[in-house]
């Protein structure tokens, strides 16, 4: 008989260790929680962060694009007058044209170390346990990779629509190229803009669904005590004319 009952008071007393540790696990959980959450939309504020230098550099890219429509004007117009001007005019804007090609490429590598800082959150997210939480971060992950996606497009649209400009430029050039050729190289150099252009305006909805959820991303006072804008929208670049 005693033994029995120092055998279930052993039983009692395991049991009880077993909660009280079970406890003390849930209560380490829960307070890990919010540093949790923290440490994820902090690393979303880093990336908007990381945003605030582009927008130098937008400007620095539309400048050229309005530089490079204004040399375009001029070689028209006094393409028919001056050869030796228009040649002039010509040989600065393929000079421009590569200029405008990095200007676009550091823009895209400052969107992809944007890109690089978001995709620390990846395995992260997947660890919250309050749903809501995950579900907000998701959808601002989403968000993110969809525009990056973009992004890219942008470029390679961008860099082709470029090339076939340069190819325009270099046909200005030949005394035997025809007013025919050269309409149906700026017509193909306006439809490669065009779709540039598309991307660029889908870009920028991307980028204000962005902006839109950063009350979510600054939603904590420890994170931050002012509001975060993600960079500014991408202006439409300029078409040909003739």
């Amino acid at each position: 008989m005693r033994n029995r009952e120092r055998r279930n008071r052993k039983r009692t007393r395991r049991i009880l260790e077993l909660i009280i540790v079970s406890v003390m696990i849930v209560g380490i959980l829960q307070g890990c929680e919010p540093k949790a959450e923290k440490e994820v939309f902090k690393t979303f504020q880093n990336a908007l962060h990381l945003e605030e230098k582009i927008p130098q550099k937008m400007k620095e890219w539309q400048e050229a694009e309005k530089m490079n429509a204004h040399l375009y004007q001029q070689i028209m117009q006094v393409g028919k007058k001056s050869r030796e001007e228009a040649t002039s005019l010509i040989t600065k804007a393929l000079q421009l044209a590569d200029k405008r090609g990095q200007l676009m490429a550091d823009q895209v590598s400052m969107f992809d170390t944007v890109w690089n800082e978001v995709q620390k959150n990846e395995k992260k997210i997947k660890q919250l346990k309050d749903s809501v939480t995950r579900n907000e971060a998701m959808n601002i992950m989403a968000l993110f990779k969809e525009r990056q996606e973009t992004n890219k497009q942008i470029d390679v649209a961008y860099q082709e629509a470029l090339q076939t400009e340069r190819k325009m430029y270099q046909q200005l050039l030949t005394k035997e190229t025809t007013i025919k050729a050269i309409r149906v190289e700026i017509q193909q150099v306006n439809q490669l803009f065009n779709h540039v252009t598309s991307l660029q305006q889908q870009f920028n909805d991307q980028t204000k669904k962005l902006n839109e959820a950063k009350d979510c991303i600054n939603k904590s006072k420890d994170i931050s005590k002012k509001g975060v804008q993600s960079a500014h929208n991408l202006q439409v670049v300029p078409l040909f004319f003739y």
